[in-house]
């Protein structure tokens, strides 16, 4: 799933034409594959289908060249894995994680 996510999201900044964005993100997914590993962890490794529709729903407003609801969407997308990986460390720091 990490792999995947990664080739997603680099995949629109390749496509936005910024070489200076593709390389931002493709850094920052590489460097935060741990951080990603906490993510999927926090759902027993079984990500639920609405995560994954937000990426179709990123996509559809690619596709429809709606930038800014592409960035809302994406925006929102980012703030509920920050939130997310922030509620699963938070629960209780005593507990084994496996990174």
């Amino acid at each position: 799933m990490i792999s995947s996510n990664r080739e997603f999201h680099v995949a629109i900044a390749e496509a936005g034409g910024n070489h200076f964005f593709t390389g931002l993100f493709s850094r920052l997914l590489d460097e935060g594959r741990r951080i990603l590993r906490v993510y999927y962890s926090s759902f027993g490794d079984k990500l639920p289908l609405k995560y994954v529709e937000e990426h179709k729903q990123i996509v559809r407003a690619i596709t429809v060249g709606n930038a800014q609801l592409a960035d809302d969407l994406a925006a929102a997308h980012a703030s509920q894995v920050l939130r997310q990986i922030q509620d699963y460390l938070a629960q209780d720091a005593t507990r084994p994680m496996q990174l």
